[in-house]
Protein backbone atom coordinates (compact mmCIF):
# COMPACT_ATOMS: atom_id res chain seq x y z
CA UNK A 1 0.00 0.00 0.00
CA UNK A 2 2.66 2.23 0.16
CA UNK A 3 4.12 1.98 -2.67
CA UNK A 4 0.60 2.68 -4.21
CA UNK A 5 0.54 6.14 -2.08
CA UNK A 6 3.78 7.22 -3.62
CA UNK A 7 2.47 6.59 -7.23
CA UNK A 8 -0.71 8.46 -6.06
CA UNK A 9 1.29 11.19 -4.58
CA UNK A 10 3.41 11.16 -7.97
CA UNK A 11 0.54 11.09 -10.46
CA UNK A 12 -3.19 10.33 -8.80
CA UNK A 13 -5.20 9.89 -11.90
CA UNK A 14 -2.58 7.76 -13.59
CA UNK A 15 -2.20 5.40 -10.55
CA UNK A 16 -5.79 5.10 -10.19
CA UNK A 17 -6.40 4.27 -13.67
CA UNK A 18 -3.75 1.31 -13.18
CA UNK A 19 -5.56 0.55 -9.95
CA UNK A 20 -8.66 0.41 -12.21
CA UNK A 21 -7.13 -2.27 -14.69
CA UNK A 22 -6.21 -4.54 -12.19
CA UNK A 23 -9.58 -4.32 -11.52
CA UNK A 24 -10.59 -4.98 -14.74
CA UNK A 25 -8.21 -8.19 -14.93
CA UNK A 26 -9.19 -9.98 -12.13
CA UNK A 27 -12.91 -9.76 -13.16
CA UNK A 28 -11.90 -10.85 -16.59
CA UNK A 29 -10.21 -13.71 -14.45
CA UNK A 30 -13.33 -14.50 -12.89
CA UNK A 31 -15.15 -14.48 -16.24
CA UNK A 32 -12.73 -17.01 -17.83
CA UNK A 33 -13.43 -19.47 -14.98
CA UNK A 34 -17.15 -19.09 -15.44
CA UNK A 35 -16.94 -19.21 -18.82
CA UNK A 36 -15.19 -21.52 -21.30
CA UNK A 37 -15.97 -19.57 -24.56
CA UNK A 38 -13.29 -20.34 -26.50
CA UNK A 39 -11.59 -17.88 -29.38
CA UNK A 40 -9.38 -19.32 -32.28
CA UNK A 41 -8.65 -21.87 -29.73
CA UNK A 42 -7.96 -20.39 -26.40
CA UNK A 43 -10.39 -18.48 -23.77
CA UNK A 44 -11.76 -15.68 -24.95
CA UNK A 45 -10.85 -13.57 -21.88
CA UNK A 46 -7.19 -14.58 -22.00
CA UNK A 47 -6.35 -11.83 -24.49
CA UNK A 48 -8.71 -9.11 -22.63
CA UNK A 49 -6.62 -10.44 -19.11
CA UNK A 50 -3.13 -9.97 -20.95
CA UNK A 51 -3.93 -6.57 -21.79
CA UNK A 52 -5.40 -5.31 -18.96
CA UNK A 53 -2.65 -6.27 -17.02
CA UNK A 54 0.25 -5.18 -19.09
CA UNK A 55 -1.99 -1.68 -19.57
CA UNK A 56 -1.79 -1.55 -15.32
CA UNK A 57 1.67 -2.15 -15.66
CA UNK A 58 2.48 0.78 -18.45
CA UNK A 59 -0.07 3.48 -16.45
CA UNK A 60 1.56 2.43 -13.25
CA UNK A 61 4.99 2.86 -14.61
CA UNK A 62 4.04 6.40 -16.17
CA UNK A 63 2.93 7.52 -12.80
CA UNK A 64 5.59 6.18 -10.81
CA UNK A 65 8.10 7.98 -13.69
CA UNK A 66 5.70 11.26 -14.07
CA UNK A 67 7.88 13.85 -12.01
CA UNK A 68 11.29 13.06 -14.22
CA UNK A 69 9.15 13.88 -17.63
CA UNK A 70 8.83 17.42 -17.75
CA UNK A 71 7.26 19.83 -15.96
CA UNK A 72 3.87 18.86 -14.43
CA UNK A 73 2.16 21.26 -17.50
CA UNK A 74 4.59 19.55 -20.49
CA UNK A 75 3.61 15.82 -19.19
CA UNK A 76 -0.12 16.76 -18.81
CA UNK A 77 -0.92 16.30 -23.07
CA UNK A 78 1.33 13.26 -23.80
CA UNK A 79 0.29 11.47 -20.59
CA UNK A 80 -3.39 11.79 -20.99
CA UNK A 81 -2.66 10.76 -24.74
CA UNK A 82 -1.18 7.74 -23.71
CA UNK A 83 -3.43 7.27 -21.50
CA UNK A 84 -6.67 7.51 -23.27
CA UNK A 85 -5.11 5.83 -26.69
CA UNK A 86 -4.61 2.55 -24.64
CA UNK A 87 -8.10 3.04 -22.68
CA UNK A 88 -9.74 3.20 -26.01
CA UNK A 89 -7.54 -0.44 -27.24
CA UNK A 90 -8.88 -2.02 -23.96
CA UNK A 91 -12.71 -0.97 -24.04
CA UNK A 92 -12.14 -2.48 -28.04
CA UNK A 93 -10.09 -5.65 -26.84
CA UNK A 94 -12.93 -6.58 -23.99
CA UNK A 95 -16.09 -5.48 -26.40
CA UNK A 96 -15.14 -7.97 -28.97
CA UNK A 97 -14.01 -10.71 -26.62
CA UNK A 98 -17.61 -10.63 -25.05
CA UNK A 99 -18.99 -10.72 -28.51
CA UNK A 100 -16.64 -14.11 -28.85
CA UNK A 101 -14.91 -12.77 -31.70
CA UNK A 102 -11.20 -11.58 -32.24
CA UNK A 103 -10.33 -8.08 -31.90
CA UNK A 104 -6.73 -7.49 -34.20
CA UNK A 105 -6.69 -8.04 -37.36
CA UNK A 106 -10.29 -8.81 -37.70
CA UNK A 107 -12.16 -7.31 -40.77
CA UNK A 108 -15.15 -9.96 -40.92
CA UNK A 109 -17.90 -7.82 -41.14
CA UNK A 110 -17.58 -3.29 -41.42
CA UNK A 111 -18.30 -3.35 -37.89
CA UNK A 112 -15.04 -5.39 -36.64
CA UNK A 113 -12.97 -3.48 -39.80
CA UNK A 114 -14.18 -0.38 -37.93
CA UNK A 115 -13.31 -1.61 -34.47
CA UNK A 116 -9.78 -2.59 -35.89
CA UNK A 117 -9.05 0.92 -37.67
CA UNK A 118 -9.80 2.33 -34.33
CA UNK A 119 -7.13 0.14 -32.49
CA UNK A 120 -4.61 0.62 -35.04
CA UNK A 121 -5.20 4.47 -34.88
CA UNK A 122 -5.21 4.56 -30.97
CA UNK A 123 -1.47 2.35 -30.92
CA UNK A 124 -0.82 5.01 -33.43
CA UNK A 125 -1.42 8.15 -31.08
CA UNK A 126 -0.06 6.44 -28.17
CA UNK A 127 3.53 5.90 -30.04
CA UNK A 128 3.46 9.70 -31.24
CA UNK A 129 3.02 10.11 -27.04
CA UNK A 130 5.99 7.85 -25.92
CA UNK A 131 8.03 9.82 -28.53
CA UNK A 132 7.07 12.96 -26.43
CA UNK A 133 7.36 11.92 -23.09
CA UNK A 134 10.79 10.52 -23.93
CA UNK A 135 11.79 13.72 -25.37
CA UNK A 136 10.28 15.38 -22.00
CA UNK A 137 12.90 12.59 -20.35
CA UNK A 138 15.89 13.24 -22.45
CA UNK A 139 15.40 17.41 -21.40
CA UNK A 140 15.15 16.27 -17.58
CA UNK A 141 17.93 13.83 -17.53
CA UNK A 142 20.23 16.40 -19.78
CA UNK A 143 19.27 19.15 -16.90
CA UNK A 144 20.62 16.46 -13.88
CA UNK A 145 21.84 13.46 -15.49
CA UNK A 146 21.62 10.17 -13.19
CA UNK A 147 21.39 6.66 -13.87
CA UNK A 148 17.82 6.70 -12.86
CA UNK A 149 16.67 9.26 -15.29
CA UNK A 150 18.72 7.96 -17.92
CA UNK A 151 17.19 4.32 -17.69
CA UNK A 152 13.79 6.14 -17.37
CA UNK A 153 15.08 7.59 -21.01
CA UNK A 154 16.10 4.82 -22.14
CA UNK A 155 13.53 2.41 -21.11
CA UNK A 156 10.57 5.07 -22.97
CA UNK A 157 13.31 4.56 -25.89
CA UNK A 158 12.60 0.96 -26.06
CA UNK A 159 9.10 1.22 -25.65
CA UNK A 160 8.73 3.83 -28.55
CA UNK A 161 10.20 1.14 -30.86
CA UNK A 162 8.09 -1.62 -29.26
CA UNK A 163 5.12 0.29 -30.53
CA UNK A 164 6.77 1.24 -33.91
CA UNK A 165 6.72 -2.92 -34.10
CA UNK A 166 3.19 -2.82 -32.45
CA UNK A 167 2.20 -0.14 -35.30
CA UNK A 168 4.09 -2.52 -38.05
CA UNK A 169 1.85 -5.74 -37.10
CA UNK A 170 -1.17 -4.31 -36.97
CA UNK A 171 -0.14 -2.74 -40.73
CA UNK A 172 0.84 -6.70 -41.26
CA UNK A 173 -2.51 -7.76 -40.27
CA UNK A 174 -0.70 -11.10 -38.33
CA UNK A 175 1.59 -11.14 -35.83
CA UNK A 176 3.00 -14.81 -37.05
CA UNK A 177 5.49 -15.63 -39.23
CA UNK A 178 5.52 -18.87 -41.68
CA UNK A 179 2.25 -20.44 -39.58
CA UNK A 180 -1.10 -18.68 -39.57
CA UNK A 181 -2.58 -16.77 -36.10
CA UNK A 182 -4.10 -19.00 -33.68
CA UNK A 183 -2.01 -22.35 -33.73
CA UNK A 184 -0.49 -24.23 -30.55
CA UNK A 185 1.55 -21.46 -28.16
CA UNK A 186 3.11 -21.23 -24.70
CA UNK A 187 1.10 -20.70 -21.79
CA UNK A 188 -1.38 -17.80 -21.19
CA UNK A 189 1.54 -15.35 -23.74
CA UNK A 190 0.15 -17.50 -26.09
CA UNK A 191 3.49 -17.02 -28.58
CA UNK A 192 3.89 -19.65 -31.30
CA UNK A 193 5.45 -22.79 -30.94
CA UNK A 194 5.23 -23.67 -34.42
CA UNK A 195 6.32 -20.34 -36.03
CA UNK A 196 8.05 -16.92 -35.75
CA UNK A 197 6.24 -14.46 -33.28
CA UNK A 198 7.07 -11.09 -33.68
CA UNK A 199 5.15 -10.64 -30.12
CA UNK A 200 7.94 -11.90 -28.33
CA UNK A 201 10.31 -9.16 -29.33
CA UNK A 202 7.60 -6.49 -28.69
CA UNK A 203 6.80 -7.88 -25.17
CA UNK A 204 10.50 -6.76 -24.51
CA UNK A 205 10.79 -3.36 -25.88
CA UNK A 206 8.11 -2.48 -23.51
CA UNK A 207 9.04 -3.92 -20.44
CA UNK A 208 12.20 -2.26 -20.40
CA UNK A 209 10.57 0.41 -19.11
CA UNK A 210 10.15 -0.80 -15.95
CA UNK A 211 14.12 -2.69 -15.90
CA UNK A 212 15.95 -0.44 -17.19
CA UNK A 213 15.42 2.82 -14.43
CA UNK A 214 15.90 -0.13 -11.53
CA UNK A 215 19.16 -1.05 -12.98
CA UNK A 216 20.25 2.95 -13.81
CA UNK A 217 19.52 3.88 -9.83
CA UNK A 218 20.90 1.36 -8.25
CA UNK A 219 24.26 0.43 -10.10
CA UNK A 220 24.92 3.87 -12.47
CA UNK A 221 24.70 5.59 -16.24
CA UNK A 222 27.46 3.40 -17.58
CA UNK A 223 25.46 -0.08 -15.79
CA UNK A 224 22.22 1.03 -17.35
CA UNK A 225 23.82 1.83 -20.80
CA UNK A 226 25.24 -1.48 -20.87
CA UNK A 227 22.51 -3.43 -19.54
CA UNK A 228 20.10 -1.15 -22.33
CA UNK A 229 22.19 -2.35 -25.32
CA UNK A 230 22.09 -5.94 -23.85
CA UNK A 231 18.55 -5.34 -23.92
CA UNK A 232 18.17 -4.02 -27.55
CA UNK A 233 20.37 -7.24 -28.85
CA UNK A 234 18.28 -9.55 -27.05
CA UNK A 235 15.00 -7.92 -28.20
CA UNK A 236 16.61 -7.43 -32.18
CA UNK A 237 17.33 -11.27 -32.39
CA UNK A 238 13.94 -12.18 -31.49
CA UNK A 239 12.86 -9.88 -33.65
CA UNK A 240 14.99 -11.86 -36.42
CA UNK A 241 14.13 -15.01 -35.26
CA UNK A 242 10.57 -14.32 -35.56
CA UNK A 243 10.85 -13.08 -39.03
CA UNK A 244 13.03 -15.70 -40.00
CA UNK A 245 9.94 -17.94 -39.30
CA UNK A 246 11.38 -19.68 -36.26
CA UNK A 247 9.74 -19.74 -32.58
CA UNK A 248 10.94 -19.29 -29.15
CA UNK A 249 10.56 -22.54 -28.32
CA UNK A 250 9.19 -25.31 -30.20
CA UNK A 251 5.83 -27.91 -29.54
CA UNK A 252 6.85 -30.70 -27.41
Amino acid sequence: MSIVREAWRRHSWLTALALLHVLLAAILTGAALLDDTQVMGIDRWTKPIKFSSSIAIYFGSLAWFAPEIGTPRGRRWPLAIAAASLTIEIVAIVLQAARGTTSHYNVATPFDGFVFQVMGAAILVNTVAVAWCAVLAWRCYRDLPSGYRLGITLGLVMLLGASVQGTLMLTGAAHTVGVSDGGPGLPFVNWSTEGGDLRIAHFLGMHGLQALPVIGALMGQRAVLGASLVWLAIAVAALLQALAGQPLLRSL
